[in-house]
Order: C-alpha cells, then structure tokens, then sequence
C-alpha cells in the first residue's frame, strides 16, 4: 500500500509536467485551425470554434488527471485533427505556406514527444529502481530486524550456555558433597554396626548371666529344702535326744532304787549320752554353717541383681555416635572390673554352692552318708577360714 500511494505521488507532478508543453502546443494549433476556418466562412468556424474551445477545455480537464493512455489518445485525435486541417488546407491553395509550417511544428512536437517519451521511460525506470531500491530498503530492514532478533536469540543462548555453565559447576559441588556425606555415612553406619554386634555380644552375655543366675535361685531353693528336711531331721534327733534323756533319768531313778546295777550299764550309758551330745552339738554346727551359706548366696544373687540392672540401664544410654564406643569400652571394662573383685569375694560361695550341689546329689543314700558330705564341708569351711585368717 505504501509503494502504489509513493508511487501515485511520484506520476502526478511528471504528468503535469508533461501535459503543460501538449497543451501549448495543441492550443497553438488549435488557434491557426480556427484562424484558417475564419477565413472559409465564419459560421462553419464559430461552431468548429465553439466545438474545438469546448473539446479543449475538456481534453485539458482530462489530461490534468489521466496517464499515459490519455496521452496515447490525445496523439490518435491529435493525428485525425491534423489530416483533417490538411484535407481543409488543400482544398485552398493559399495557405500551403502555413501548412508547411504546421507540418514543421508537427515534426517538432513529434521530436518532442518522443524525447518526453524517452525521459519518461527513463523515469519510469529510475521509479523502478527506486521502487526496487524501496524494496530493498525494506528486505534490509527486514533482515536487520531479524539480525537482531538473532542477536537477541544469541545472548539468550549465551546466557542459557552460562546459566549451564553455572548448574554444572554447582552439580559438580552438589557430587563432592554427596560423596563426603556418602563416605560419612558409610562411617557412621560401620561404627553403628559395631556397636549393634557389641549390644548383642552384651545381650548374649546377660543371658549368658540371666541362665546362671536362675540356676543359682534353683539351687538356692534346693539348698533350701535340704535345709529343711535336716531341720526336721535335727528336730527327730532332738526327739531322740528327749526320750534319752527321758531314759536317763529313768535310769538315773533306776540306778537309785537299784543299787545293784552294774557299773559297766552305767558307763555305758554316759557314753551313749556324750554321743548323743556330740552329735547334737555337730549338728547345730552344720546347721549354723548352712544358714551362713545360704544368707551369703542371697547376697550374691541380689548382688549379681543390681549389677544386671546397672548394665542393662548403662546398654539403654549407649548413644550411637561415633564417640559412643569409647564410653561402651569404659563401662564394659569396669562392669569387668567389678564382676572381677567380686567373683575373688565370691569364690568361697561358689565353692560352696558346688559342694551343697553334691552333697544335694549324694543325700538320695543313707544318713550316715549325709552327715559325712556335712563333716567334710565343715572342714574344708573351716580351712577357708583358717586360709583367710
């Protein structure tokens, strides 16, 4: 739209231009027309006037506005005016002169018209390739806009290839990172795995306790019924003992109203007394020395309670960081240490705990059998504490 109005523009002053000589010319020759039609005969020269002046004043009219084509028509009526003045003019001979110099002016209008039509087919091809030139004036403004759209596209790309850049040298920080914290992690989860082997190593050893310590109890209640039925033994044997001393005294009162019993009956019979005094006495040992061992293995097991405890309460506080081992190592040694002191204070329990077992074991036989098991740990009571002294 812009190029046919620049163009229309541009057609407007050139055909001005062009039109203005054609009319002077055509007005000249219209003039000697009707100067040669006054001389036949004035009224067929007022209406040719008339005619002529009104076409004249139309071409005129015409030719401000019309292009080319206007032109080309103007030159055919032109052409048909001119013969038609030549037939007119040779019909009088008088005016061959002035035909002649129509004729040359027509020659020189036609010289001038086409010098007006070379300047106009240059002009035209000037209008062209400045047309041309506006077309490329705008394909070049065209690609300049589009040159700076890629250049827009470019700095965008480069930016985008820094922020790339960027992310990249942040993924690489991001994998150092990851693989600090893998390599951590794999330390930290070692360290949390030997202490987990350590919580059941410790696990197994209360077990290991927990087993011990039942059987302990266990025999303790055994102990206890052995206890038991020697109480009611010694409480026959204090039976026994009565009735003796129930003989005795009837003896004694015997001995009294009997003089005549012999002195052999009677020592006999002290002898049967210091026996059974003996062995009464023997037996309140034993049982003294089995109550001590029985009050000291209750002790122990309520000693070896509080120590499970305490272990159990120090296994709930182990914290699982990598400094977690050293305090485990420091209360695993000195719970060692302790249940160390106190199995040298133990022993003799120990010792007497197995031999209660086979004396327990050994009891099912006679009491002769039982009361030698009982000599023999109060011997070897008394060498401990003899040992100890």
């Amino acid at each position: 739209m812009e190029s046919s109005t620049s163009k229309e523009d541009v057609l407007k002053p050139v055909i001005l231009k062009a039109s203005i000589p054609l009319a002077v010319t055509f007005g000249g020759l219209i003039y000697t027309w009707i100067k040669a039609k006054r001389c036949l005969s004035k009224a067929p020269s007022l209406s040719t006037n008339e005619a002529i002046s009104n076409g004249n004043n139309s071409q005129q009219g015409e030719e401000s506005c019309l292009s080319l084509a206007s032109m080309e028509e103007y030159e055919g009526d032109s052409a048909f005016g001119e013969t038609s003045v030549i037939h007119d003019y040779s019909e009088n001979p008088c005016f061959e002169e002035e035909i002649n110099s129509l004729r040359s002016q027509i020659e020189g209008m036609k010289m001038k018209e086409l010098a007006l039509r070379l300047q106009f087919d240059q002009f035209c091809g000037l209008r062209e390739q400045e047309l041309e030139l506006g077309e490329i004036k705008n394909a070049l403004s065209l690609e300049i806009a589009r040159i700076g759209f890629l250049e827009r596209e470019i700095s965008s790309m480069e930016a985008e290839h820094k922020r790339l850049e960027d992310w990249r040298s942040e993924n690489k920080l991001l994998q150092k990172r990851f693989k600090k914290l893998q390599r951590r992690s794999m330390a930290q989860y070692r360290i949390v795995k030997e202490q987990a082997l350590m919580i059941k190593a410790e696990e197994a050893e209360i077990l290991r306790c927990h087993d011990e310590l039942r059987m302990k109890v266990n025999i303790i209640d055994e102990l206890e019924d052995e206890i038991k039925k020697l109480q009611r033994e010694l409480d026959q044997l204090q039976d026994h003992k009565n009735e003796l001393l129930k003989k005795i005294d009837t003896l004694e009162r015997l001995h009294a109203s009997k003089i005549e019993v012999s002195r052999e009956d009677y020592n006999h019979v002290v002898d049967e007394l210091d026996h059974v005094k003996k062995e009464q006495a023997d037996e309140a040992k034993e049982l003294i020395h089995l109550r001590w061992t029985n009050a000291c293995l209750r002790h122990e097991i309520t000693r070896h309670h509080d120590n499970v405890h305490q272990h159990q309460h120090g296994d709930n506080n182990i914290e699982l960081e990598p400094g977690g081992g050293s305090d485990n190592q420091v209360t695993h040694y000195d719970s060692d240490h302790d249940q160390s002191h106190d199995d040298d204070g133990s022993s003799f329990e120990h010792h007497s705990v197995s031999h209660f077992v086979s004396f327990r074991h050994g009891n099912n036989g006679t009491r002769s059998k039982s009361g030698k098991l009982l000599r023999r740990i109060k011997r070897w009571v008394e060498g401990t504490e003899t040992s100890k002294t």
